[in-house]
């Protein structure tokens, strides 16, 4: 039996408010727990943190932050008796050369290691990224991703000749996409103006550099980007991802993203989607070649009944 504490809990988080993984990775679930322990949580950006916050903590969860006002903060924070959790959701300290502009100056990468080295415990998204952070620090945490909602079931195919078929490519940062602009070339080429693109977040700049044609959005909030998929009829997500160490070390959350709203995905034959896909069965899994994503995009395109099966699976 867990020794209770003398009182409610504090916990302040110093996270990246505006980071659209703050809500469903941060918010939602510590706003959960407090309203079932009665405790109490406070939510501030570094640059919002003032000395009341610092004296009414007990645990202070730092999001990601990897610079090196974050470890002198983390350094005193412990001098001073608080305990600290270092939450990272990517491995940040291996980054692939596609991602270079997240690096930083050594100072930044030299704090980012340091901070996770200190903390007292790391908490983070899959086992694979564990795995590779224990090297740095030995007490970590896997919290895994999860859906929060589960909404009732809808209509979300119909099987006709005639329907427009959309493709949904998303994401917050410029993730690797490269391996989809030719297969979808072909794809608007031949089918014209029965499929409809949607592409979502910075990576639009990289289909419009391909001069594809498509329905742009921004970054979208969590809740926003769920509504816009439950408003979809006919729809296929596509989640293209390079075979570095750092991708494997991603959450499927786009996966199960997919699957609430019955939308079947097709996805790049890597971890952490062959982690979590049965190939053929609830998704499908591809190389990285214009042939097999041309391949599986049509399969999906001509057969209603597949689409109906795959998102049936996905969701179950």
């Amino acid at each position: 039996k867990a020794k209770p504490y003398p009182r409610n809990l504090r916990i302040v988080c110093i996270a990246c408010k505006d980071n659209g993984l703050f809500k469903f990775r941060i918010e939602q679930p510590l706003d959960n727990w407090s309203k079932r322990f009665s405790g109490h949580v406070r939510y501030r950006s570094i640059d919002e943190l003032g000395a009341t916050d610092l004296t009414w903590g007990d645990v202070f969860v730092v999001q990601r932050y990897g610079r090196p006002d974050t470890l002198h903060l983390i350094r005193a924070l412990k001098a001073h008796g608080k305990r600290v959790i270092f939450e990272i959701d990517d491995l940040l300290t291996n980054l692939p050369d596609f991602l270079a502009h997240h690096r930083g100056s050594r100072s930044m990468q030299r704090a980012l290691r340091e901070s996770i080295r200190e903390a007292d415990y790391v908490t983070t998204t899959t086992e694979r990224l564990a795995s590779e952070l224990r090297k740095i620090n030995e007490k970590i945490w896997c919290v895994p991703n999860c859906i929060q909602t589960f909404p009732a079931k809808r209509i979300a195919h119909v099987v006709h000749k005639a329907s427009v078929i959309t493709l949904i490519v998303a994401s917050s940062d410029r993730v690797f996409v490269q391996c989809l602009i030719e297969p979808l070339e072909v794809v608007q080429k031949k089918y014209n103006n029965r499929v409809k693109l949607i592409v979502i977040g910075p990576i639009c700049a990289t289909f419009e550099a391909a001069q594809l044609n498509f329905e742009r959005h921004p970054i979208l909030s969590y809740e926003e980007f769920k509504r816009l998929l439950y408003e979809q009829i006919n729809a296929i997500g596509l989640i293209p991802l390079d075979a570095s160490l750092f991708s494997s070390c991603k959450s499927p959350i786009k996966y199960f993203d997919y699957s609430v709203a019955q939308i079947p995905t097709i996805c790049s034959d890597t971890p952490p989607y062959s982690d979590h896909i049965r190939n053929g069965d609830t998704g499908l899994l591809v190389p990285n070649t214009t042939s097999a994503w041309v391949d599986a995009i049509e399969s999906l395109i001509c057969e209603g009944g597949y689409r109906q099966k795959l998102s049936d699976a996905a969701r179950n």
